[in-house]
């Protein structure tokens, strides 16, 4: 009896831990969504692929002000704790009903991954879309390209 009890107790719990990495997706204004699709396009172009075989993810920044994505591509990255923790967030910016990005945000260099290969801090390069909240609307104020 005792057996089964304990069963019960951890398998409720392994439940509720699996619950929780559940997705988390990051859903923003049209102009938002249409300057990403733009950044997507310009990878589509630099990496002579379509975007479906695009292996982007986001770095996002948010200060006082303002938050920024950065668009990056990772088909370059060799077997490292950034290309595990890119492949294993739970967190996605939802570009249409085919394209989630896998997020990152700048307190993930804390992580057990980044911390093991050294990395001071997560790179912020590649197609970039700023954008601020001005009476509950995002605005865009800013993309470009940082190399």
């Amino acid at each position: 009896m005792k057996k089964i009890g304990l069963i019960i107790v951890a398998s409720l719990i392994m439940h509720c831990s699996c619950k929780a990495q559940r997705e988390i997706i990051y859903t923003f204004d049209s102009s938002v969504i249409d300057s990403l699709k733009n950044g997507i396009k310009c990878y589509e172009v630099l990496m002579q692929r379509p975007k479906s075989k695009l292996k982007l993810y986001a770095n996002m920044v948010e200060d006082d002000s303002s938050i920024c994505i950065f668009l990056q591509e990772y088909s370059h990255l060799n077997k490292s704790g950034l290309l595990h923790l890119i492949k294993s967030t739970n967190r996605k910016i939802q570009i249409d009903n085919a394209i989630k990005i896998p997020v990152l945000i700048p307190l993930d260099r804390l992580s057990f991954q980044i911390k093991k290969d050294k990395v001071a801090g997560l790179p912020l390069g590649g197609y970039y879309v700023q954008f601020i909240y001005k009476n509950y609307r995002q605005i865009v104020v800013r993309t470009g390209e940082l190399l």
